[in-house]
């Protein structure tokens, strides 16, 4: 038996035919394109779509903000520019851990914390506050991003807020676990914390550690003071707990008390006082008192002293003239 074949190439062209006649497109090869293609359609991606394949040293965390996973930061570009500022705080980051902030030497920008600007070195920033980064160009001034720092104890935080493109993974209280929605936290309450917070693009998470104290520093004094807060005595005061801090006014000049570090102090000298006690989560207490003037142990020593020298004096001249009149 013989076995005819047809032509292959009449057979493929009748078939590529009859599916252009239906309307089908079959491919289509791009030889000039050279970027990543739509993993559904096939299709290329525009050069506003950033794919974050396995390969890819970048993911897209919000807008044109990335995290580089060679640097392990987050980097935020300057538009018409190849500057770029690089920092471990994404915008809108409660964190406990110091930050980082640099940039390309063609970006000129500026951090301030709770409104001061921040001068000198920027790679450790560790003091508790809001903190904005702000670009300082001509013709592009303009924020950037924002982040906060708190210390291991803090009254700043009555709402945890997951940043755009996080979302909240876990949350232990008090060493027991809360169920929370996955965006905000309701941190109103006393207590120790732990959110961990995720970040979609990434995988990465981050966590906040922190202990929520609103309960005000309080001094217990010792002296006899009346209903007007005045004493004839020195101020004995205690209670000073470890990261207490005194800003103490006399007659509105800022001075020291006498600290004995062992949580106790006195303030000796006369005076019309105000006295504000801080504690390390940022709460504050302010007392007002007088101290009238009064006579101490050494006041009335060096009083003493000084009659005894007058007494001395007046002895001397009395027995000068004495010998005057004699002679």
């Amino acid at each position: 038996m013989k076995i005819k074949y047809k032509r292959p190439a009449r057979a493929l062209l009748a078939v590529l035919l009859l599916l252009a006649l239906a309307g089908g497109n079959v491919f289509a090869i791009n030889t000039t394109y050279n970027g990543y293609l739509d993993p559904v359609t096939g299709l290329p991606l525009d050069s506003s779509t950033d794919y974050t394949g396995a390969d890819s040293s970048r993911a897209i965390v919000k807008d044109n903000v990335y995290y580089d996973w060679n640097l392990h930061c987050f980097v935020y570009p300057i538009a018409g520019t190849l500057g770029e500022i690089y920092t471990d705080a994404a915008d809108g980051m409660i964190l406990g851990d110091p930050v980082s902030i640099s940039a390309t030497d063609d970006v000129s920008f500026s951090v301030y914390r709770d409104g001061e600007e921040v001068t000198g070195d920027l790679s450790n920033l560790n003091q508790p506050g809001s903190y904005v980064v702000s670009l300082k160009q001509a013709g592009n001034n303009r924020r950037m991003f924002a982040f906060t720092l708190v210390g291991s104890r803090t009254n700043g935080i009555h709402t945890f807020r997951a940043p755009d493109g996080f979302y909240i993974s876990d949350v232990v209280k008090d060493e027991e676990t809360l169920y929370t929605d996955r965006y905000s936290l309701d941190m109103e309450l006393e207590g120790d914390y732990t959110v961990q917070y995720t970040c979609m693009s990434t995988d990465i998470s981050y966590e906040l550690s922190t202990t929520i104290d609103r309960t005000p520093p309080t001094l217990s004094f010792k002296g006899k003071m009346d209903e007007n807060n005045r004493m004839r005595s020195a101020l004995l005061f205690e209670g000073l707990e470890r990261g207490d801090t005194i800003y103490l006014l006399r007659n509105g000049e800022q001075v020291q008390p006498v600290l004995n570090g062992d949580g106790t102090g006195a303030i000796y000298d006369s005076g019309n006082y105000i006295m504000r006690v801080y504690d390390a989560a940022g709460n504050m207490t302010e007392y007002t008192f007088t101290i009238l003037m009064y006579f101490n142990a050494s006041s009335l020593a060096f009083f003493a002293l000084v009659l005894a020298v007058i007494i001395a004096v007046i002895v001397y001249v009395l027995r000068k003239r004495r010998k005057l009149k004699i002679g």
